[in-house]
């Protein structure tokens, strides 16, 4: 997290001709503060998944299918539905303690781990994981472009990680990859997925770096059209990002501990 951190915050001060000792004194102080690069919040989140994975572990190990379930329901009440109705009426009247019923966001993250675990021990059919799919995109994207029209900017609300279209989306496609055989899967495509499940954290760390990069050679979403430059920018900074971890994972020490 630091390392990813240093190197944003120089390539930031390259970017803009600004380095000097009080420059990266300054960065140095903003790094022990965790004034990271915004989408670094992530590696928070997953040190607190592992920190809570002996608790999680005993509940699943040790609990039974309905003590599992009663916490899924709480995290679901609590960290997932709650977040997402408690700035619409009649949720918005609430004042006091109840407004602090609801999850952080950070910590509703481990319910996740749990979820992962029911699913694949209590496989739902295919039908139902089509079905939360389904209903989640049907959320996310229609609630999404309804709020954004009415608002007329980007309303991002519902696209976030804690909210229920994303919460069912996630849940949805995870039952179906674990429904797939793995015998049925031809072997060039399961050694891609190899691939790209090793390189994604490396894709994930490095791609706001290529945003920007990108950024400032004149290439964003809107640019020709956001038709295009949407896939256009999402397919650029993937490959670019595949091509450091092609590279990185050669070298040893970074290829076990900073990707």
């Amino acid at each position: 997290m630091f390392v990813w951190a240093a190197v944003y915050k120089v390539y930031h001060l390259v970017d803009t001709n600004t380095v000097s000792p009080s420059t990266l004194l300054a960065a140095g102080k903003e790094l022990v503060l965790f004034q990271h690069e915004s989408h670094l919040y992530y590696l928070h989140i997953v040190l607190l998944v592992y920190a809570f994975l002996p608790l999680t572990r005993l509940l699943t190990c040790r609990g039974s299918k309905r003590l599992v379930e009663y916490f899924l329901l709480l995290w679901f009440a609590l960290g997932i539905f709650y977040p997402t109705v408690i700035h619409f009426w009649p949720f918005r009247l609430l004042s006091g303690i109840p407004l602090q019923w609801r999850m952080n966001m950070t910590w509703a993250a481990i319910g996740y781990g749990v979820l992962g675990y029911y699913l694949k021990r209590y496989p739902i059919k295919k039908r139902w994981a089509v079905a939360s799919l389904a209903v989640g995109f049907a959320m996310v994207f229609g609630l999404t472009v309804r709020f954004s029209l009415n608002k007329g900017v980007l309303d991002t609300q519902f696209w976030e990680g804690m909210s229920v279209g994303v919460c069912l989306m996630a849940a949805g496609i995870f039952a179906l990859f674990y429904a797939v055989p793995a015998s049925s899967v031809p072997a060039c495509l399961t050694s891609g997925a190899r691939f790209l499940a090793k390189a994604s954290f490396c894709v994930y760390l490095c791609h706001m770096l290529f945003l920007s990069i990108f950024r400032n050679l004149g290439m964003d979403a809107n640019w020709p059209t956001p038709l295009v430059g949407i896939p256009l920018l999402a397919g650029l900074t993937f490959l670019a990002s595949l091509l450091v971890y092609g590279i990185l994972s050669k070298i040893p020490g970074v290829k076990h501990w900073l990707i």
